[in-house]
């Protein structure tokens, strides 16, 4: 059984030296006392061949077992060597895939990016370049500084909107809507309403990226430009405060509010304007009346995806 089991561990090993070595000799060992117990040998007396002979059989046995072992374990060392290299490869293999959807993504980014602008650039200052180049057109000799005047200002504050909708603001709701008072406070003082200013810190909002500050330019701008067209307000206050999840925005003036159709559901192209672009960063819109004058409330939310259910 001896033999039999050490010719098993040489042969899985691999035909290591060590346990062949063992294993023949265990088989002589065997051999002798075969001869021994069957009487051909008496050399030492009846019991001295058969104890050494034994021990050495115990020992060869344990030096295959050992032999075996760290032939399993060298083996296993190469074959962990072959893996890791394999793994080091397809990891190089994964992080080369990587990088090229990374930049793929980021070209997919700004190409989205770069036709959002010229979107907006087309439908806000395109559109009041065209106005002032028909009315240079219509009038070729003599054109009125009354006429064009304004509606070159008005494709300026536009560049400069969508200008400054692609400066870095990293969400920061009070530092855009310091970049809209500066934009658009001269015209409400130029047009006699008092601009109260009662804006709060609040959490960083994750929707006002450069596409999201430009959405909310033009609410406001919206907004502003009802204020001072058809309102009759001394008075615009802007505030913005921070409950639980919710950031709120609100715009009140004290003018001869809206027409009732207007709040009951018959809206106006403006404020359909308004709800359709707040809807694209994520913010709820209601406009209320502000006993006197206008109120209109962005919503916004800290937790992506959860609905305002008020």
């Amino acid at each position: 059984m001896t033999l039999w089991v050490l010719m098993r561990l040489a042969h899985s090993s691999g035909g290591g030296t060590a346990a062949v070595g063992w294993t023949a000799l265990s088989a002589l060992v065997d051999a002798a006392l075969v001869a021994h117990d069957s009487g051909l040998v008496t050399l030492g007396g009846p019991q001295t061949l058969a104890v050494w002979g034994r021990g050495l059989a115990v020992v060869a046995l344990g030096v295959a077992v050992l032999a075996w072992g760290l032939a399993q374990i060298d083996a296993l060392l190469r074959s962990n060597g072959v893996l890791r290299e394999e793994l080091n490869r397809y990891a190089a293999e994964w992080r080369g895939m990587t990088e090229r959807l990374r930049r793929a993504q980021r070209q997919h980014d700004v190409d989205r990016e770069r036709r959002r602008i010229m979107r907006e650039m087309h439908d806000g200052l395109g559109s009041q370049l065209v106005q002032a180049l028909n009315l240079v057109r219509q009038s070729p000799d003599v054109v009125a500084r009354a006429s064009i005047e304004p509606l070159l200002v008005q494709a300026l504050d536009e560049l400069r909107l969508t200008l400054d909708s692609l400066e870095p603001m990293e969400g920061d709701l009070p530092a855009v809507l310091g970049t809209i008072r500066q934009r658009l406070g001269p015209t409400l003082e130029a047009a006699g309403i008092e601009l109260r200013w009662a804006v709060q810190d609040v959490a960083p909002l994750p929707m006002l990226d450069s596409r999201g500050v430009l959405h909310l330019f033009r609410c406001l701008q919206e907004i502003f430009a009802n204020i001072v067209k058809h309102a009759h307000a001394r008075t615009v206050t802007v505030a913005t405060w921070q409950h639980r999840d919710f950031v709120l925005l609100t715009v009140e003036d004290d003018g001869q509010g809206m027409p009732p159709g207007t709040l009951s559901g018959a809206q106006g192209r403006g404020v359909r304007n308004v709800l359709a672009r707040a809807t694209k960063i994520g913010a709820t819109v209601r406009f209320y009346d502000a006993h006197p004058g206008t109120g209109v409330r962005f919503c916004f939310s800290l937790r992506l995806g959860r609905p305002d259910a008020s």
